[in-house]
């Protein structure tokens, strides 16, 4: 039925365009957009027609088309981006394939800052997208002098603030683990370091990043709640460049340059905790350390072959060493990291015609080891234990784009993935006089399976007024023991209803291969991925959204409305009073499966995109819950990061060429917990705590603002820059997590908040 719908559809939408396109003659301009200094491509790039029908934007790769009719003939081009001047060049100037150099713009008080003039098309059929540039990113205030992309992100409408010291995104009710985290097109499954105080995303080798909070497009798979499609710089091919950062919380070094001039680059990112904060600031006595490493090569055989490889390693390791006394000395050790790589070979074939083939592996892994040694009265005794987990992909995508038309673009390909799962295996050593010698090793099997899919996506631009984004993901998973299938439609439909107004309706169906299984523990990610299986299929979700968006006629506003429904099925989590384990348990035992989820909301967002200051206001009105029948006796609960209410704030000013300012504030109510509302003493004498309920208690209402400053110095060899910020300015202790303690013989509540207001500097040089 679904796939009768959108054939009608597209095939009223084609006779359309087609019948328009094919009025008069046409010629194409054609080519790709570069940095002028760095020789990089710029991705987002607004190409338009002075007469102001046609316009385009520059994808991935920095390929622009744009079709044009004989009496257009000899209108100008105009190519913009954001912090750049921009182009003008003649119809007549252009040949086959032009290469268009931006420079960037020299900020003045008496001219208004370049943008991007709509790069996200107001008649655009997308909702709940935002393209970030690294601009933006570059003026938030930073946390110990580090600025991240996920933090950013948690300031916009559908996010949830998760709290201090976790930069985990929770959208529109759904999990962390239902986000897909996209590295030039490799995936992530863990993108946090310190526990949480920072993304995996060194904020440095970022170029653009698109973000789908909902109205997913179909070449988008694998996951429920969100899209979040990272694309790195490809490294200066013109200049070596250097760059080194001393922060409080990380340091940083990056080499880019060319190493076939014009042809070839290459730009190494390194990333390293500097100091013992978690000691300073908390007084704990352990050792952490963290590093990551970007690595990115690219070669350009001509102008329409390509050729990239990505690499990507990033590890954290937790040190704890305990000694009671001489009888007992205890050590753990726990770390985590992702790994990956990909080959990407991109081919233009015609004006309209991309593809880009992507072979790559990527995987993620927790180890954790402990040893305890005893010395008693005469024995002595050595405990050990290794657990390990983890999942690792193989992939081949291929992605083509065809754009036969100004208004017409078509997507499809297909993606073939091998998931390796490691969920979970210990090895018990014990040995020593006077304990019996073990040797066990035990834990759930490792599992394979592979998952191709196959999806199709056409957008049609302002036909009559209306816009569409349709297509079809058609995904199968292959097990040991089980085959599914399924078939996934999205739609978004867009309707000007004057020029500055439009209304747009999406509805989207996703899935995910893999479950999240998680024990709740503070600051160590503790979370395990575990495979599909006839106990616990595929999770699906459904997602409805409507929304009204308003454009300033300058374009210097955008406002937008949005409400939406959401619905998933099939979700995974621990039964009460268990954790995840490899001692004798099976999955039947421990897992609680069938679960729903839902959540619905209403959130507004206005935004000021040109001129000397620049920012945002974003609140949300939501509820999410879930519901299983191994828990809460089969009723409803919140889900442990639903905000029922939220309201974000940021905002930038440029104070001159040298000096810029920020500030961002948080405020929404708080996280729903499971506390105790009474206890008693059982015939034993120890306490017995009664819960009302999963996540019956709501917490006080959490707020934060950060303050940041920024002075750069440009020199004829190299520029510096000082970032100055304060996080939690007006030293606001928001709650972390609760703990009990007997206190005169009685259990006591106590609130753990993460950190107070902290200054915090960063200094960087570029030569």
């Amino acid at each position: 039925m679904y796939i009768r719908l959108f054939s009608l559809i597209f095939l009223v939408f084609c006779i359309d365009g087609a019948s328009v396109a094919a009025q008069s003659p046409r010629q194409v301009v054609s080519g790709t957009v570069l940095d002028v200094v760095t020789g990089e491509v710029l991705i987002g790039a607004y190409v338009f027609c002075s007469n102001g029908k046609y316009f385009a934007t520059s994808n991935a790769q920095g390929h622009f088309t744009l079709w044009l009719n004989s009496r257009d003939f000899d209108n100008e081009i105009t190519v913009t981006h954001i912090g750049y001047a921009p182009a003008i060049l003649h119809v007549e100037s252009f040949g086959q394939r032009q290469t268009v150099y931006l420079t960037p713009a020299h900020f003045s008080l008496d001219e208004v800052v370049v943008s991007s003039q709509k790069v996200r098309d107001f008649m655009m059929p997308e909702v709940s997208v935002f393209q970030l540039e690294r601009r933006e990113l570059q003026l938030l205030p930073s946390f110990a002098g580090e600025k991240d992309l996920l933090l950013y992100l948690q300031k916009t409408p559908g996010v949830s603030t998760a709290g201090d010291g976790n930069a985990n995104m929770y959208v529109r009710g759904g999990g962390h683990e239902q986000n897909l985290f996209l590295l030039d097109y490799m995936p992530l499954y863990h993108v946090s370091h310190f526990g949480g105080f920072t993304s995996t995303f060194n904020s440095d080798i970022i170029n653009s990043a698109d973000v789908y909070l909902g109205g997913f497009p179909a070449r988008y798979g694998g996951r429920l709640s969100s899209v979040v499609d990272v694309y790195s710089r490809d490294g200066n091919n013109l200049n070596h460049k250097k760059q080194l950062t001393l922060g409080m919380l990380t340091s940083k070094a990056m080499l880019e340059g060319p190493i076939v001039r014009e042809k070839s680059s290459y730009l190494v990112a390194f990333r390293k905790n500097t100091f013992p904060f978690f000691r300073w600031v908390w007084g704990m006595d352990e050792n952490y350390t963290m590093y990551d490493v970007n690595v990115k090569l690219n070669h350009r055989f001509t102008e329409k072959d390509r050729l990239y490889f990505s690499y990507y390693i990033g590890n954290d390791q937790v040190s704890v060493r305990v000694k009671n006394d001489d009888r007992v000395k205890s050590r753990l050790n726990v770390g985590w990291g992702n790994h990956a790589f990909s080959l990407r070979y991109n081919k233009v074939f015609d004006h309209f015609l991309y593809i880009n083939v992507i072979v790559g592996k990527s995987g993620y892994d927790y180890r954790e080891k402990s040893a305890v040694k005893l010395n008693n009265e005469g024995s002595s005794g050595n405990f050990r234990s290794v657990f390990m987990s983890g999942i690792e992909d193989e992939f081949v995508k291929i992605h083509l784009d065809y754009q036969p038309l100004n208004n017409m673009a078509v997507f499809f390909g297909s993606e073939l993935f091998r998931h390796s799962f490691k969920p979970g295996n210990t090895h018990i050593l014990q040995s020593g006089s006077g304990f019996a010698d073990l040797n066990e090793k035990g834990g759930f099997s490792n599992e394979n399976s592979f998952s191709p899919s196959f999806f199709g996506e056409m957008i049609l631009k302002d036909i009559y007024g209306f816009s569409l984004n349709g297509g079809v993901r058609v995904s199968s998973i292959y097990t040991k023991s089980e085959n599914y299938t399924f078939v996934k439609p999205r739609i978004t439909v867009a309707r000007r209803l004057s020029y500055d107004f439009s209304v747009k309706f999406s509805y989207s169906e996703m899935m995910q291969h893999f479950h999240l299984i998680s024990n709740n523990s503070a600051g160590m990610p503790t979370d395990f991925r575990i495979p599909v299986f006839d106990l616990a299929p595929p999770s699906i979700s459904q997602q409805f959204l409507a929304g009204i968006y308003h454009s300033s006629y300058d374009d210097m506003y955008e406002v937008s409305l949005e409400t939406y429904y959401k619905k998933m099925n099939d979700l995974a989590d621990l039964k009460e009073g268990v954790s995840f384990t490899t001692a004798g348990f099976n999955w039947e035992s421990i897992l609680a499966v069938n679960g729903q989820g839902e959540s619905r909301g209403v959130e507004f967002l206005v935004r000021k995109t040109k001129g000397e200051s620049t920012g945002w206001m974003g609140t949300s009105l939501s509820r999410s819950e879930r519901r299983f029948d191994d828990l809460n006796s089969g009723k409803k609960f919140p889900f442990k990061y639903d905000r029922l209410f939220s309201i974000s704030c940021f905002y930038q000013q440029q104070i001159s060429e040298k000096v810029s300012m920020s500030f961002a504030w948080d405020l929404g109510t708080g996280l729903p917990y499971s506390l105790p509302k009474s206890q008693y003493r059982n015939h034993e004498g120890d306490f017995v705590f009664i819960y009302d309920g999963i996540n019956g208690y709501r917490d006080i209402w959490y707020h934060r603002g950060d303050v940041g400053l920024s002075y750069v110095t440009v020199k004829n060899k190299f520029s510096s820059e000082w970032s100055l910020s304060v996080i939690n300015v007006y030293n606001r202790r928001n709650p972390n997590f609760y703990f009990t303690r007997i206190h005169d013989e009685s259990p006591t509540l106590y609130r753990f908040s993460l950190f107070p207001i902290m200054p915090s500097a960063s200094y960087t040089i570029k030569f």
